[in-house]
C-alpha cells in the first residue's frame, strides 16, 4: 500500500474537518427547520467519532513519527 506524506495526510484531515462542520450546520438548521425531534445529534456523534479517529492518527498519539 501507498504512503501518504505527512503534509498529504494533514490536509486531508483539514477537508475532512471542514465537510464536516459544514454538514452539521446545514444539518442543524434543517432540523431545526423541521422542528422535534431533533436527530440530527445522531450524525453528529457517529461522524464525530469517525473524525476523532482521523485526528488520532494523523495529528494525535496514533501518528506515526517516523514519517
Amino acid at each position: 500500500m501507498m504512503q501518504s506524506s505527512p503534509v498529504n495526510q494533514k490536509r486531508a484531515f483539514q477537508i475532512h474537518t471542514f465537510v464536516f462542520v459544514a454538514t452539521m450546520i446545514f444539518l442543524a438548521v434543517l432540523n431545526y427547520t423541521l422542528g422535534e425531534p431533533y436527530w440530527v445529534v445522531w450524525p453528529l456523534f457517529g461522524w464525530g467519532i469517525g473524525l476523532i479517529a482521523h485526528w488520532w492518527f494523523v495529528l494525535g498519539p496514533g501518528a506515526n513519527p517516523s514519517k
